[in-house]
């Protein structure tokens, strides 16, 4: 995780504003899986954050809290969103906001993670 950020603001502070509870399920009434959400400036260094409904294959869609940062060629997943997403393996895909992408899951203590 990110050093200003962690599993407690993503559950808490984070999850109050972004207006979603982090890895919850989408409600059968909820039609924003294929609407674009707003996002908020979080933290000291001012990070963009979004959460955008999210599945695998072995999962039904929950709600990800996202880290934006466009300088990143590549998506990382902490292993807690990954256990939520049942996914075990290091390289996967997903379908984020009905669009399929592949990602990894972040390396242990990498500044380079996301949630």
């Amino acid at each position: 995780m990110i050093k200003e950020i962690e599993s407690e603001d993503l559950h808490g502070k984070i999850s109050k504003y972004l207006k979603k509870a982090y890895l919850s399920p989408l409600q059968e009434d909820e039609k924003e899986f294929k609407e674009i959400r707003k996002g908020i400036l979080y933290g000291v260094g001012d990070r963009s954050l979004i959460s955008i409904p999210t599945r695998s294959n072995w999962s039904k869609p929950i709600w990800v809290h996202y880290l934006v940062n466009t300088a990143s060629p590549y998506t990382y997943l902490s292993e807690e969103t990954c256990k939520a997403l049942n996914i075990s393996q290091p390289y996967f895909q997903l379908d984020i906001n009905t669009t399929t992408i592949s990602a990894s899951l972040s390396k242990k203590n990498s500044v380079k993670s996301t949630f």
